[in-house]
């Protein structure tokens, strides 16, 4: 059995326009983005054709996520070389956000960008 596959953690891609936050909406945003990358590695799967073909890469997601933690938009600004990565990065983001959603929203807009590993270990 081969290790867990890592995931890379999701940056900001563009600062938010400036916005005074309080720290009560600040802590809902981190308490936000740590729930999805939680969910990210929880439902993180190697697609089995992919890993029987030997295809390793890192797919980076561009995503806009709504302030009522709806994925608005997401597209692969750098893919792995492998269309079969590429559209399980998107999809696994689109499952983890909604997941996500149901438990805490971020309270504005945000744009991340999200590199998620695919990597056979052994």
């Amino acid at each position: 059995m081969r290790a867990p596959v890592p995931l890379v953690a999701p940056v900001l891609a563009k600062p938010t326009p400036a916005t005074p936050m309080t720290a009560a909406a600040a802590e809902v945003e981190r308490r936000w983005y740590l729930a999805l990358l939680e969910r990210l590695r929880a439902m993180k799967r190697y697609p089995m054709v992919a890993r029987r073909l030997g295809q390793e890469g890192v797919v980076l997601i561009e995503a806009r996520i709504g302030q009522d933690g709806r994925l608005e938009a997401a597209t692969v600004r750098r893919g792995s070389g492998y269309p079969m990565l590429d559209q399980d990065a998107l999809r696994l983001l689109a499952e983890a956000a909604e997941t996500a959603r149901g438990q805490l929203q971020p309270e504005r807009p945000t744009r991340l960008e999200i590199p998620i590993a695919y990597r056979l270990d052994g």
